[in-house]
């Protein structure tokens, strides 16, 4: 019951967040799995996991690499 009401709740202040701050907090959450994905010793990670969220979350949504160089 209390896991359903705190869905509802985080729900209901999703749907009330522009798009734009949506998306930059997407970005950041991104942001910070691209960096340990990156940091990590696998490098097989970085070849699979990077080009998907770049492919299947950031490009199809349009959520930019804001911290790109």
């Amino acid at each position: 019951m209390v896991k359903k009401m705190i869905q509802l709740i985080v729900a209901s202040l999703l749907e009330q967040l522009p798009p734009d701050k949506v998306k930059q907090a997407v970005d950041m959450a991104l942001d910070k799995i691209e960096d340990m994905v990156a940091a990590s010793d696998n490098k097989l990670d970085d070849m699979l996991i990077l080009p998907l969220i770049k492919k299947v979350i950031r490009e199809p949504f349009g959520i930019e690499d804001n911290d790109e160089e």
